[in-house]
């Protein structure tokens, strides 16, 4: 309206033979300018938005830059059931955010698909069918020192890491702000080294192993990172020093866990303050035939070194423990409880043991853990004197004992 009635201004100083003044003509340009560098700003910013630059993009992108000209990627596969390879070449070198999402079929990450991008801050992957690291695919190589750089790996159906997977570090960044979060996924392939890097935080989330996990699966550095186990299926079992550093906050909750010996032996926790919270967590697993069943393989619950964890003497270690349950009350489900470690005797491993001891609520049926774990301490070594056995072993005392009964009857009257 401002601009029309300039406009109108002009017609009639023309009817009248004259030439308009600095005022006027103010009226007349200044309105129009502002009005039309609007219109091209917003023109330009549609057009920008959406437009990846040049080169060949991993699937169907859009890319919104930010005003350094760093761009964030939005990334899905160009149909619903195609797979999708994503290799260097593909992702633009000034990319600092990163999410490919919506995938029904196969993703690859090939080998240092990531390691040219000094502004990366953020890699996601939300809703993907089947996903696969390569060896060296996620190597970022991170030259901000004040951003936090975090792997997101959400609702993945099949996820899979290669060895030497994931390996990002900068001697110029804290450790802090290295993050990586799975959650709502499967693990199908988690082996040895899969994931080497010091760490601020680990979460790992309703999430499902589907095979035992080996020796130094996951390696957090020695820098002290807070880990946070949640809602886990590793009925598969957790071998052997899985989980390797140093560690401030180790916190497992809701979880199924099949402790293999020595689970979390190559964990430290390091002081001054560390915390320790085991809730709600089910120990140990039946394998075969059901639970109540003569058939029945049941994994040792707690076995020897399951949660031998390295606490030092001299920290103020928080720990808190309640509502787990063991899945059977025999010795060989106890032993963790019962024995000690000659290289970390102090205060705190007894409180931690302590601790889970008196958070256990079911696995004896109706005896009494502390009876049991003094039964188990009398009995000489190598003896199966845990319950249930005790039924089965009198059955067959009784049973050997009729037959020998017999064998002598029968002889006596044939003499």
């Amino acid at each position: 309206m401002f601009i029309i009635g300039c406009n109108n201004l002009i017609l009639t100083l023309n009817r009248q033979g004259r030439k308009p003044s600095m005022g006027e003509v103010r009226c007349v340009w200044t309105p129009g300018v502002v009005v039309w560098m609007v219109l091209l700003l917003v023109c330009w910013s549609s057009r920008v938005e959406g437009q990846c630059p040049p080169g060949v993009m991993p699937g169907d992108c859009t890319c919104t830059p930010d005003q350094q000209g760093k761009y964030h990627l939005d990334c899905s596969c160009p149909t619903r059931y195609q797979d999708l390879v994503i290799s260097a070449s593909a992702i633009p070198t000034h990319t600092y955010s990163i999410k490919f999402s919506k995938c029904s079929g196969s993703v690859e990450v090939e080998e240092d698909t990531f390691n040219h991008l000094p502004n990366l801050e953020n890699i996601a992957f939300h809703s993907i069918a089947s996903l696969t690291f390569h060896n060296s695919s996620v190597q970022p190589f991170i030259t901000i020192l004040d951003k936090t750089f975090t792997l997101t790996l959400e609702d993945i159906s099949a996820l899979a890491f290669e060895e030497e997977a994931v390996v990002f570090y900068s001697d110029s960044m804290d450790a802090a702000m290295y993050k990586i979060s799975i959650t709502d996924s499967t693990i199908t392939e988690f082996g040895k080294y899969s994931i080497i890097t010091p760490l601020g935080e680990l979460l790992l989330r309703n999430v499902t192993f589907s095979q035992t996990l080996e020796e130094h699966t996951v390696d957090v550095g020695f820098d002290g990172v807070k880990v946070t186990l949640d809602a886990l299926d590793a009925t598969a079992g957790l071998g052997s020093e899985w989980l390797v550093g140093n560690v401030t906050y180790l916190n497992i909750t809701r979880s199924n866990l099949t402790l293999l010996p020595r689970a979390f032996s190559a964990v430290e926790m390091t002081p001054p303050n560390p915390t320790i919270i085991l809730v709600d967590n089910q120990f140990g697993s039946v394998i075969s035939g059901g639970r109540d069943t003569p058939s029945s393989d049941r994994l040792a619950s707690l076995p020897t070194q399951a949660l031998s964890v390295y606490l030092h003497s001299d920290s103020n270690t928080h720990i808190s423990a309640s509502g787990n349950r063991l899945t059977s009350c025999r010795c060989e489900d106890l032993k963790w409880l019962l024995e000690e470690d000659p290289k970390n005797i102090n205060n705190n491993t007894t409180r931690l043991k302590q601790a889970v001891q008196a958070s256990l609520q079911t696995g004896c049926e109706d005896r009494n853990l502390n009876y049991v774990l003094d039964e188990c301490q009398d009995a000489p070594s190598g003896a199966k004197a845990s319950y249930p056995m005790h039924g089965l072993a009198f059955s067959y005392t009784v049973l050997l004992g009729c037959v020998a009964c017999f064998l002598f009857a029968h002889t006596h009257n044939n003499a």
